[in-house]
Order: structure tokens, then C-alpha cells, then sequence
């Protein structure tokens, strides 16, 4: 898949080049060659990102973790980093404390590929200000910050922010970005602080006693091996389904499920637009973007937002959603 979408783009974008170096080009034609580049560069950050996300939940990545000089790599970022900034009238700092060492033992590439993404939308979605790459050493353990000051996150954007293809607002807005940059920097740093997390609350007195179980995208079962080295007492792989947690949580932590029926939903308020039209416009206009997609998820936790003040449309809405997602998936 790899070879065969990388062939024609190669030669798509080599050819580009070619013709704006050429003299012979005319000026109306190098705009168009530029805009054929410009769209050849976005398929190829798609490509690369869609072919990463399906190694990732093929369960094809693993962390090749050698020492590297860390200084060096901030280094390196900040000044990648800098002429954008600086063609954007921004301001790009990078800081790390004094105890920061110099020399680790981590994933390079991946850690690079992180902070590329989370500093590669802080540029692009900040027109004024700054950006800034902090990083700190507390107790055997980097932490790295990327800040800007852009538009900002809304709060009820943070629910579906690490989700696959979801955009926030202003990224929509910025028409950048494939919606997968994120994800795939949550999915890294997950295969990195899992394993040593596990090790350390397994090496605490309390730490022995919970209970931890591993949620797997691979598919082989050498690492199951890995995964209960570590310390986890049990693992699940993807794709599961919520009946294989409730046993595995009723299997280690000696808990049992009462289940009750799904209380009936009052049809005598009927859904209509003036009965939404109690609730914010703002929030009307993110049901409909994700309806619009058939994004469950996002519905119910917009829908959760309205429980405390119009429980009863909540409920109406709630039910209508599942209703509709059971269909759905039915008709797949």
C-alpha cells in the first residue's frame, strides 16, 4: 500500500519542482505548478499519517529505544521551527530547565514525531504572539510542554480531541490538517510512559494491589508475554467488546453487574425545533456537525452536557441516538 501510494505522488511532486526551476514556465503557469505542489505536499501528510495510524492498530510499531542527546533534539526542533514562525510574525522559544540531562534512553523518532505534531499546529493555528517548547526533568521522567498563544481548545472539544479524523473548531476553520496528528501522538506516548507506568505502580506497596489490564491493539501473542512481564494481571485486545471488560473486571476485582431495565423515555414532549431551541445555539450547531458524521461518541457527551437542566430531553435524545446507532450498525 505504501509503494503503490508513494510511486505516482513522487512523480507528481519531483515533476512540480522540476517546472517551477524551469525558466521556460510562465508565471500564471508556476502559480498553477505551485498550487499542484502545495496539494501534493497535504496527500502526502495524509498518506503518512493514515499509513502510521494503521501500523499503530495493526500493532505494528514497537519503541526501538536508544540513547540520544536530548539537548541536541530540542535544539533541532526549535530551529526547524523557527523560520516558519518567523514568516508568521510569531516568536518560537525553547527552554528546558538545568537538570534536564543530556543523554537518555528513549524512542528518538518517536518522541521527534510528538513534538513535530504538537508544535506543528501551535504554529499553524496561532497568528499573533508566541510559541514556546519547555522541557523539565522530575524524578527519572521528561515532561514537555508546547503553549501558543493561539484561539485555544473549547472545553467541550476536549472529550473527541484525541479522536481519529476529528478536528477542533479551529481547525476546521484553518481547512488544515487531517485530524490525525494527535492521535497518533497519544497512541506514541502510550507505547512509551504503559510499560514503566505499569512497573512503577507495581512497584509501590498500594501499586500491588490494583489491579491493571492492558487494552491492545496487537494481534500476536508473544506479547502477551511482555504485556504480564510488566506487571499487568490481565490483557484485552482490540477490537473487544464491553461484555470481555465486564468479565475481565468481574474476574479480577470480585465485582458483580446489576443489570436493570432502561428506564422509558416520557413521549409526550415530541423533539422539535422549538423544543431545542432551549438549548444554545452554539450547542445545537456541534449536534448537527456530529450527527452529520454519525459521531456517537461526541453526541452523547454533548447530550450528557444537558442532563442536569432538561433531563427529560436529554433522555429523549439519548435514546434516539442509540436507537439510531443500533440501526446503523445492524444495516453494516
Amino acid at each position: 500500500m505504501s509503494h503503490e501510494l508513494r510511486t505516482p505522488l513522487n512523480a507528481i511532486l519531483g515533476f512540480s519542482e522540476l517546472l517551477q526551476r524551469s525558466e521556460g514556465v510562465a508565471q500564471e503557469q508556476r502559480d498553477n505548478v505551485q498550487i499542484i505542489s502545495r496539494s501534493g505536499e497535504h496527500l502526502l501528510a495524509l498518506i503518512n499519517d493514515v499509513l502510521e495510524m494503521s501500523r499503530i492498530e495493526a500493532g505494528r510499531t514497537v519503541l526501538e529505544e536508544v540513547a540520544f542527546d536530548l539537548h541536541d533534539l530540542l535544539d533541532s526542533l526549535a530551529d526547524m521551527f523557527r523560520l516558519r514562525a518567523e514568516a508568521k510574525g510569531l516568536q518560537l522559544l525553547c527552554e528546558y530547565d538545568e537538570d534536564v540531562p543530556r543523554y537518555v534512553s528513549a524512542d528518538e523518532g518517536k518522541l521527534r514525531q510528538i513534538l513535530i505534531n504538537l508544535l506543528g499546529n501551535a504554529v499553524k493555528f496561532t497568528q499573533e504572539g508566541g510559541v514556546a517548547l519547555r522541557a523539565r526533568w522530575n524524578d527519572g521522567r521528561l515532561s514537555c510542554e508546547v503553549a501558543d498563544t493561539g484561539l485555544g481548545i473549547d472545553a467541550d472539544e476536549l472529550t473527541t480531541l484525541f479522536e481519529a479524523f476529528v478536528q477542533t473548531q479551529s481547525g476546521r476553520q484553518a481547512h488544515a490538517g487531517t485530524g490525525l496528528g494527535l492521535a497518533i501522538s497519544q497512541q506514541f506516548v502510550q507505547l512509551m510512559d504503559g510499560y514503566e507506568a505499569t512497573r512503577r505502580i507495581k512497584a509501590s506497596e498500594e501499586g500491588q494491589a490494583t489491579t491493571i489490564i492492558a487494552l491492545t491493539a496487537s494481534a500476536f501473542e508473544e506479547d502477551r508475554s511482555k504485556v504480564l512481564d510488566a506487571g499487568c494481571d490481565d490483557f484485552v485486545r482490540k477490537p473487544f467488546r464491553r461484555e470481555q471488560l465486564f468479565a475481565k473486571m468481574s474476574e479480577h476485582m470480585d465485582v458483580r453487574f446489576d443489570y436493570t431495565e432502561r428506564p422509558e423515555v416520557d413521549d409526550a414532549q415530541a423533539l422539535t425545533a422549538e423544543t431545542l431551541a432551549v438549548l444554545p445555539a452554539a450547542w445545537r450547531r456541534q449536534v448537527y456537525e456530529a450527527a452529520d458524521i454519525a459521531d456517537d461518541k461526541t453526541l452523547q457527551a454533548l447530550i450528557a452536557q444537558t442532563r442536569a437542566q432538561h433531563p427529560a430531553l436529554a433522555a429523549q435524545l439519548s435514546e434516539l441516538v442509540r436507537e439510531t446507532s443500533t440501526s446503523t450498525s445492524s444495516w453494516s
